[in-house]
């Protein structure tokens, strides 16, 4: 999941592969050093473009969530999966 900013390729800390159909990197952001970028892909046939998510805190809130409780995170993003599909 590089990608190019500045005409410079951005390489991901780590990728995290949700299910069969979601993506999700980690890149080291640039305002301070605890920074991070977060990106995805969907796969929809084929995987989208790698997108920024448009509400980024809780995106990381269930990162931080999967590593406590992965039975009960995983239920959540997979109930809001069904009511967003």
């Amino acid at each position: 999941m590089t990608f190019k900013k500045g005409g410079k390729n951005v390489t991901p800390i780590d990728v995290i592969k949700i299910n069969d159909q979601y993506i999700v990197a980690v890149y080291k952001g640039t305002l301070s050093p605890a920074d991070i970028l977060i990106k995805y892909r969907q796969k929809n046939g084929e995987w989208s473009r790698i997108r920024t998510p448009k509400h980024i805190h809780w995106v990381v809130d269930m990162l931080l969530k999967l590593q406590t409780s992965p039975t009960q995170t995983k239920q959540f993003l997979a109930l809001l999966q069904t009511i967003w599909t």
